[in-house]
């Protein structure tokens, strides 16, 4: 068995990985196949990744996130056993320690109890923090939410820059870079009509979403409002917008995810007529 920095050169055989974990167990858990291109879309995100091989199967991998203290593993269920797994998991932890980042975070879904045996050996304890998975099963009938006067929604363009710094505004981040966002417009099922602001006259940006569809299912990504701006109902008017776009490029569903914490966007899904399913809670370990 060899090891090798992870690269986009890695993507079908990362795919066929996380599909072979994903039967065993973890059914929904993060990424998906269709997941894998963007995750390593940039090197800067692969450069705290590592591949297991063997011959010509990866067989397990490996990504450390700095910016945001996760950490991402898989190990093929034929390779399954407990010097392997702590190597694998101890790669990622490694390099947060390196990066000075104290606090390793992971997602595990409920039915991965594979991953849950292998974090709780390694110290890792449920946080109390989940993500929580709501659908809208009939998207075309929600509420009203027209913009405030002197604000209006329409499609991102070109103008990437002024999208960085808005998402940078609302989530108190500096990890989004022009190049990272505009990964995100190679991932499956994104359209450039579904890539919405919401700006006031002078073009000054106040909230955004991005979704993206996926045969006739919808999907509302990222939601943000900047600090300045919060509290006017700005979400509930991108999301209604994003909704009705979904609608008219054919989702007859529409899928949303959001913390457990962040109160304003759960009870702007629930006006908006989302209903929650499923729970992805989050895993911690301090001190490592």
């Amino acid at each position: 068995m060899i090891t090798q920095p992870l690269s986009s050169a890695d993507t079908a055989a990362l795919q066929n990985l996380v599909a072979d974990c994903r039967r065993a167990g973890g059914l929904h858990a993060y990424p998906q196949p269709d997941d894998v291109p963007s995750v390593l879309a940039h090197p800067a995100v692969t450069a705290n990744g590592l591949a297991w091989w063997d011959d010509e199967d990866m067989v397990a991998w490996a990504l450390a996130q700095p910016d945001f203290g996760n950490v991402l593993f898989d190990v093929a269920p034929i390779c399954r056993g407990r010097p392997f797994e702590d190597e694998v998991l101890g790669f990622t932890l490694h390099r947060l320690v390196a990066a000075g980042v104290t606090t390793a975070d992971t997602p595990v879904e409920g039915d991965d109890t594979w991953r849950q045996d292998v974090l709780t050996r390694r110290g890792f304890e449920d946080s109390g923090d989940s993500v929580v998975h709501l659908v809208s099963t009939s998207p075309g009938e929600h509420p009203a939410a027209l913009a405030p006067p002197g604000l209006r929604v329409q499609e991102l363009g070109d103008r990437v820059q002024d999208y960085v710094d808005a998402h940078r505004a609302a989530f108190g981040t500096q990890y989004l870079t022009p190049e990272v966002r505009l990964a995100w417009q190679a991932e499956p099922g994104y359209h450039p009509a579904l890539d919405l602001v919401l700006v006031d006259d002078s073009d000054r940006v106040h909230a955004f979403a991005v979704s993206y569809l996926h045969a006739h299912t919808g999907e509302i990504g990222t939601v943000g409002v900047i600090p300045d701006q919060k509290g006017r109902g700005l979400s509930t008017v991108v999301v209604a917008a994003a909704m009705d776009r979904l609608v008219a490029a054919g989702a007859t569903g529409v899928t949303m995810s959001t913390s457990s914490t962040n109160a304003p966007m759960l009870a702007t899904a629930r006006r908006m007529g989302f209903t929650e399913v499923r729970r992805t809670t989050w895993w911690q370990r301090g001190s490592i």
